[in-house]
């Protein structure tokens, strides 16, 4: 992973530390998303839902209807688990929904 010697792109952040930034292959130089989890979360019950959701996103690696999962790193950062997931494309579900339900 880089980031092509541009300034980091903070896609989301979340209240828990968890951080969503665009970064690049550094085989293929395609972009991808990198979710970074710091190793100390002291929500419980919101490190459990990751958790179980980078698992499920392992196991459904095959499909073609879920997220890709690529990788992760868990010694390059002192202070983050990195997680490597394919790019997301299009709207979201929910917006789409609150979108239609709204008009």
């Amino acid at each position: 992973m880089h980031y092509r010697n541009q300034p980091i792109k903070v896609v989301e952040s979340s209240p828990n530390g968890v951080i969503r930034e665009v970064a690049f292959d550094t085989n293929k130089d395609f972009p991808l998303d990198c979710i970074k989890v710091p190793r100390i979360i002291e929500d419980f019950e919101y490190m459990e839902k990751l958790a179980y959701t980078m698992c499920a996103l392992k196991q459904l690696q095959t499909s073609k209807y879920f997220i890709k999962f690529l990788g992760y790193n868990d010694l390059s950062d002192t202070d983050y688990n990195l997680y490597f997931l394919e790019t997301r494309k299009g709207v979201p579900l929910f917006r789409l929904l609150l979108a239609v339900t709204s008009i």
